[in-house]
């Protein structure tokens, strides 16, 4: 499974290396953290994903897994990039023009759900 995440910044340390680890689960073949500055809530520039990414290394997930980035977009086309068919994608997306976006290019070759955020 190929896996698009983030956490906000409201969350203490310890659920966030929870979420990490979980999301390690769940994606044994590549994790691309997203760091949004709207989701930041009062921590500093890249204090999250350093802390998502403790915890998936803590989980056993190899640091190759792993990358980040702050466009919403980009992580979702490297997990599309290096996905095979028959894999699983997970792209929660948070931006409405990133979800169009996805939509009218995967068009009917995905199981596309939208859910408000």
């Amino acid at each position: 499974m190929h896996l698009n995440f983030l956490s906000s910044g409201n969350r203490d340390d310890a659920a966030i290396a929870e979420l990490a680890r979980t999301a390690a689960g769940f994606a044994s073949d590549v994790v691309v953290i997203k760091e949004l500055r709207g989701m930041l809530r009062g921590r500093a520039l890249g204090d999250l994903p350093t802390l998502l990414e403790q915890g998936l290394w803590a989980a056993g997930l190899g640091r190759e897994h792993a990358r980040h980035t702050s466009d919403e977009a980009a992580a979702a086309w490297w997990l599309l990039e290096w996905a095979r068919p028959g894999d699983v994608v997970g792209l929660p997306v948070r931006t409405l023009a990133v979800r169009q976006q996805l939509a009218q290019v995967l068009g009917g070759r995905a199981d596309i759900r939208s859910v408000a955020c």
